[in-house]
């Protein structure tokens, strides 16, 4: 059985780009990431993997990650998976797949700026 992804928005978020991502600890290995998915307008997802850079040694490789609630959303995204097959072996950027997926009508939902009043500060920012 299916999953419901009507009404929702086709996107992406791009957590280096995030304003939240300079307060989250992350693994070490991971260098960027893009969560993509179907985010309805209310908040949350109903499927949503993500596409990790990773260093793997010589080089940073991106990889696919997606537990098993997010393969409906994956297969309903035969577009991305296309471009994926076409680019197989070519190590793409983070803004590479970014660019192609605004091309392919994904919307880009990163969140660069912290709503107002922030409680906290952020690492490496001041509040004025």
């Amino acid at each position: 059985m299916g999953k419901e992804h009507q009404g929702c928005v086709k996107g992406f978020h791009w957590y280096s780009r995030a304003w939240y991502s300079k307060g989250q600890p992350t693994d070490s290995r991971i260098k960027d990431r893009l969560c993509i998915g179907f985010y309805p307008k209310e908040g949350g997802t109903t499927g949503e993997f993500m596409i990790e850079w990773e260093d793997i040694g010589p080089y940073v490789a991106p990889r696919l990650k997606a537990f098993d609630d997010s393969w409906h959303a994956l297969s309903q995204m035969p577009e991305l998976l296309q471009l994926m097959a076409n680019w197989d072996g070519e190590l793409k950027r983070p803004e590479e797949l970014s660019k192609a997926l605004v091309d392919l009508g994904f919307t880009d939902l990163t969140e660069t700026t912290a709503p107002e009043p922030f409680p906290f500060p952020i690492e490496g920012e001041t509040n004025q």
